[in-house]
């Protein structure tokens, strides 16, 4: 699916919890690439956490 996004638009971004494991390492085997952190920017039971920006764009190396 990440292959016919980047066709289309030629970038694709992704914002993940810090903490959220799972999800940061399904982007990271998709190819997308950790560019930032954003701090206490997502509101989550109250408190604010910090994010990760993923970004992958169509000339980026693939495996």
């Amino acid at each position: 699916m990440i292959p016919y996004i980047i066709k289309c638009v030629r970038m694709e971004e992704a914002g993940v919890a810090t903490e959220n494991i799972r999800s940061i390492k399904v982007l990271e085997k998709s190819g997308m690439i950790r560019e930032g952190l954003r701090r206490k920017i997502l509101p989550i039971r109250g408190e604010w956490k910090d994010n990760y920006h993923y970004a992958i764009v169509e000339n980026d190396p693939r495996e």
